[in-house]
Order: structure tokens, then C-alpha cells, then sequence
């Protein structure tokens, strides 16, 4: 009987098993327990994304998840699991490697998905932007640093983010004046490269329309200099066009 019992209760610790409840996670909007199965090792400044609040807004996340049986190496101490799920209509695929760790009270299996970016259902994306210093993301506001003298014109961050479509729009310090052209942010794996070091896997830049109250602004600061330059004696001020700058105009 006690052979048994620790058969059944191993049939449901296996490495499948344990993809298929990181991904539930995932699909769930659970982001901060699926940092703890597989920590995507994203600094505190890089995973302003990776939480519960940015994951529960994506506009969608995975679904109709199907976990491959477990290709289990000869010595019985790691394996790689492939599951596929769709995102937003399109079908994805990728592969998780798990070791197998110490069994607990010696019986039961324990096996974990292994700690790295790659290996997480997460991608590195690089946000930039000549107008925005700070954008909303899955309702989140992310700070752009700029880049000191801002001698590139451009603030920019890296993040990590889960697998899923997120909404952007303009933080509340510009949303009056300025509408980000980029709308959404589709993060899967079309364009996932080695994540751990060098380049992103994605670049989102994210340049900005005027609102109608931009338009209305300017306009009413053109009519207000040209009213000046225009009116004695405020014309002969240095702003105004040398042509009316004169006593006699």
C-alpha cells in the first residue's frame, strides 16, 4: 500500500507536471508565484513588469496550453520538457530544461524548471521613446531614464515582461498634450534571441502624435506673438521678425 501511495502521489510531481503549473501561472495573470518557480534573474529596475498587476491587465495571455511528455536524460537527473499554447490567435512553442533536485522525505520527487531568462516565459524588451520619459504599460507606469546630457534625443529602459499583449499609453505628466502612435506590445518568442547577455529580444520605440488641446495650444501662443509683434511698442522686442521692428510700422 505504501508503495502505492508514493507511486500515485510521484505521478503527479513529474516534470510535466510542473510546466504545466508555471504556465498555469502565467496564463492565470499570477506573475509574482511564477517569479518564485523560475526566477528570470531581471534586476529590481528591470521588473517593474513582472508583477501580478501588469500581467492581469495583458489585453491577452497564453492559452490552450498542451505540455509534450518529458524527454528525460539517461541518468535520470534532468529533463526537457516542449509545450506549446497560443497567444493573441498565434501558436508558440518552447522548450524547458528541469532538474531533477533532492527527493523530499527521501520518496517524492522534486523536480524544478531552471532558473535563467531563457528558460523563463519572459522576454528582455528594450521601450524608447523621443517624447515620453515615462510610458504606461499594463496599466504600470515605467520611468525612461534619460541618458544624462540627452545628447541620442532618446530615454529608453530595458524590462522583463511575461509572454502576452499589453497596452501603452502616455503617463499622466503628457497624456494631455501627446498620443503614443504605439498602442500595444506583443511580447512571445518570433523574435527571442539569447536573452542572458547582450542585445534584446525586442525594441519598441514609441514616438508621439499632438493631442487637439497641443494644437489649440500653440495656435493660441502664435496669435498671442503675432498680436505682439505686431503692436507697439512690444514689436521691437528681439523675438519679433527684424522686418517689424521698426517705430514706423
Amino acid at each position: 500500500a505504501g508503495i502505492a501511495v508514493v507511486s500515485l502521489l510521484n505521478s503527479r510531481r513529474t516534470p510535466e507536471k510542473e510546466v504545466s503549473a508555471y504556465l498555469a501561472l502565467i496564463a492565470d495573470g499570477h506573475a509574482e508565484d511564477a517569479n518564485k518557480m523560475v526566477d528570470p534573474g531581471a534586476s529590481h529596475d528591470e521588473s517593474l513588469l513582472l508583477t501580478d498587476e501588469a500581467l492581469g491587465a495583458a489585453t491577452s495571455r497564453i492559452t490552450a496550453v498542451k505540455v509534450e511528455d518529458a524527454d528525460v536524460d539517461g541518468d535520470d537527473d534532468s529533463a526537457l520538457v516542449t509545450a506549446t499554447f497560443r497567444l493573441d490567435g498565434e501558436r508558440f512553442e518552447h522548450t524547458f530544461s528541469l532538474n531533477r533536485g533532492d527527493k523530499e522525505y527521501g520518496l517524492l520527487d522534486n523536480w524544478e524548471i531552471t532558473d535563467s531568462a531563457d528558460n523563463s516565459l519572459v522576454s528582455r524588451v528594450e521601450l524608447s521613446s523621443t517624447a515620453f520619459d515615462s510610458l504606461t504599460i499594463g496599466g504600470q507606469e515605467v520611468p525612461l531614464s534619460g541618458d544624462g546630457d540627452r545628447s541620442s534625443g532618446f530615454y529608453e529602459t530595458e524590462q522583463y515582461v511575461y509572454f502576452g499583449v499589453y497596452d501603452i499609453a502616455a503617463s499622466s505628466s503628457r497624456s494631455k498634450y501627446l498620443t503614443p502612435d504605439t498602442t500595444s506590445l506583443q511580447v512571445d518568442s518570433s523574435e527571442r534571441v539569447n536573452s542572458s547577455k547582450g542585445a534584446p529580444d525586442q525594441t519598441v520605440t514609441v514616438s508621439a502624435s499632438p493631442t487637439q488641446a497641443l494644437k489649440d495650444l500653440v495656435l493660441d501662443k502664435v496669435k498671442k506673438e503675432t498680436t505682439d509683434c505686431t503692436t507697439p511698442p512690444n514689436n521691437m522686442d528681439s523675438e519679433c521678425p527684424s522686418a517689424v521692428q521698426s517705430r514706423q510700422i
